[in-house]
């Protein structure tokens, strides 16, 4: 799962990966539509081999492709280069249209393009490291950040669920999902209450379009990347056990090879580790994995639907039993029932 400082640690439920494998595929500033798929493919193809040497990588596959979006309305900012780009040469191929005209045009080839170079790297993903869970870096996203006294304020809005389930073709094609809730500058305006509502509107959106065997693997981070200043005990804790009390399958700690450039930055992260990271996975992850235990049969992952912003606190007690049954559905993995005692292959056949 990659080389360096050693932070993996795997459970038989939920998983904290800290080293999975990144894949920057011949990606950034291109453009798609300038782009020769084929010679993309040949690059992607050469990256694979490179980074992943092993042909038997059962691990996470992260693709990061960060600097464009698929869905035409989100690329803000920064990103209008490429609408701008694309619509230029749409104008150029047809100079007598209107531009009412080349904003559709260009949108819906925008769109189908980004389709076509998404998932054609995804099947040479699958077909090359097929044991590999591959996701994209930060899908679903949510743009959640207009929120303040209502925790309905904090889902995701109708026109991104809109947009969301346009995207059923790369959630379908998937085999994990890795989205962001990463904690930075946005969200210190908001208490521990804002915090969670602000998590649970990005992690239910994910879960919203996601198939329910597909792996979820949120980012969370330990330093915030704007500041370099460190990210509370208390909310590195929030974080993990928040998505693990919704079942998801683990997380992955990111952090940047920059805030290790001298023997104290290390010692930092050490003491980080030490002090935050180690004993939060311990306890959550066996809180976790007991209840997946006890009450899912061994065969999933316990969650609270009706306690969606507090059970995350059952989570962060050592050694917690107190796990009340009917509070609890289980997320299973590979069978059904809402306590995971039936088999998927064949739904009459009862644990």
């Amino acid at each position: 799962m990659g080389g360096g400082i050693d932070l993996k640690k795997q459970f038989r439920h939920f998983q904290l990966l800290c080293q999975p494998c990144f894949l920057h595929i011949n990606c950034g500033t291109r453009k798609q539509q300038l782009g020769n798929l084929e010679e993309h493919l040949q690059v992607a193809r050469e990256d694979i081999r490179r980074t992943i040497t092993d042909p038997n990588f059962d691990g996470l596959g992260i693709i990061d492709w960060e600097k464009w979006r698929p869905i035409w309305d989100f690329n803000w900012g920064k990103m209008r280069v490429y609408k701008k780009r694309t619509m230029e040469l749409m104008k150029k191929r047809h100079p007598s249209w209107p531009w009412k005209l080349v904003d559709s045009a260009s949108r819906n080839e925008w769109e189908e393009t980004t389709k076509q170079w998404m998932l054609k790297t995804l099947e040479l993903t699958q077909e090359m490291r097929p044991k590999g869970k591959w996701c994209y870096y930060h899908l679903p996203d949510c743009y959640n950040y207009v929120g303040k006294d209502k925790p309905e304020q904090f889902l995701c809005s109708s026109l991104v669920r809109r947009h969301n389930d346009r995207l059923i073709w790369l959630w379908n094609a998937t085999g994990s999902l890795c989205p962001s809730i990463y904690y930075d500058e946005r969200q210190m305006k908001y208490n521990e209450t804002q915090q969670i509502w602000f998590l649970h509107g990005r992690l239910s959106e994910v879960l919203r379009v996601s198939q329910p065997d597909t792996p979820i693997y949120p980012y969370i981070n330990y330093r915030i990347h704007s500041s370099l200043a460190v990210v509370s005990k208390e909310h590195f804790w929030l974080m993990l056990a928040h998505l693990a009390s919704l079942g998801l399958d683990g997380a992955v700690i990111w952090g940047s090879s920059n805030y290790l450039k001298t023997e104290d930055e290390c010692r930092s992260l050490q003491q980080y580790v030490d002090e935050v990271i180690a004993p939060a996975s311990s306890t959550i992850s066996s809180n976790a994995n007991h209840c997946g235990e006890a009450v899912c049969n061994g065969n999933g992952i316990c969650t609270w639907p009706r306690h969606p912003y507090s059970s995350w606190k059952y989570l962060v007690v050592p050694n917690s039993t107190a796990f009340e049954v009917t509070d609890i559905t289980c997320r299973c993995q590979a069978y059904r029932g809402r306590y995971c005692n039936v088999r998927d292959s064949n739904l009459t056949d009862v644990i």
